[in-house]
């Protein structure tokens, strides 16, 4: 990606998930005509406009948005040391429980996976215990990520930085296995013992039964894996340095 006007269209398309240049324009309150403008690089995004984008995604990195360096959301929330017991009601929803400070969402509760994932395809772990952590960890909540079937756990290596620092903890989503075909974006790929952390640019395996799995660190390279010995595939929705 390279500028502001790139990144703007990857993360409505991307990591929302958003097709619509109409929905999206309206979850950021500007016309469609502005965001059509800045997407085909016909203009360069106001001040206002970002101050827009903020307003509706606050936890977006301003250094990747901006230089594209970085993970694409930012921690800006010292997890429950910002909020008092007595501020905050709980709601469960579809499975999922959320802390909300009056009609607003402030954290969500995710299932903690300890054992380490990792970018680099050199560390193999035993993949047995996988569903079987019952601890938890309280995340702030951010708009616009679907939760159901969602996981926290760690990274570990460099070869997807400068998009995840290593040692920063990542929320993943399951992919339904009727969807790999269509899956991009960066993700936790489980094959065979091995966890990786790779970009997955193009998807072909409706075409190759194969599918190739990028670093976005120029020092590493990229793997392909068959469609066969893919166990589950996590799509990465967010990264935080830990504190």
């Amino acid at each position: 990606m390279e500028d502001i006007n790139d990144r703007i269209k990857y993360f409505r398309e991307k990591i929302l998930g958003i097709d619509s240049q109409k929905e999206f324009a309206e979850k950021i309150d500007v016309s469609p005509a502005n965001l059509s403008q800045i997407e085909s690089k016909s203009q360069k995004p106001s001040n206002s406009f970002i101050e827009k984008l903020l307003g509706a995604y606050p936890n977006i990195n301003m250094n990747w948005l901006q230089k594209g360096k970085g993970p694409i959301y930012e921690n800006k929330t010292n997890l429950m040391g910002n909020f008092h017991s007595d501020e905050l009601e709980r709601e469960t929803v579809k499975g999922v429980t959320y802390l909300k400070m009056g009609d607003k969402r402030v954290m969500v509760e995710l299932p903690y996976i300890r054992m380490i994932a990792t970018a680099s395809i050199l560390d193999v772990y035993n993949d047995n215990n996988w569903t079987d952590i019952q601890e938890v960890m309280w995340i702030p909540y951010v708009d616009g990520i679907q939760y159901k079937d969602t996981i926290i756990t760690d990274s570990n290596g460099d070869s997807m930085e400068p998009t995840i620092k290593s040692g920063s903890i990542i929320v993943a989503q399951k992919v339904d296995p009727s969807d790999w075909e269509y899956t991009t974006g960066i993700c936790m790929v489980i094959v065979n013992n091995m966890r990786v952390i790779k970009r997955i640019k193009e998807n072909t395996l409706h075409e190759s039964e194969t599918l190739k799995l990028h670093s976005d660190n120029p020092n590493h390279g990229a793997i392909t894996v068959k469609k066969k010995d893919i166990h589950s595939i996590y799509r990465i929705s967010l990264s935080v340095n830990k504190l």
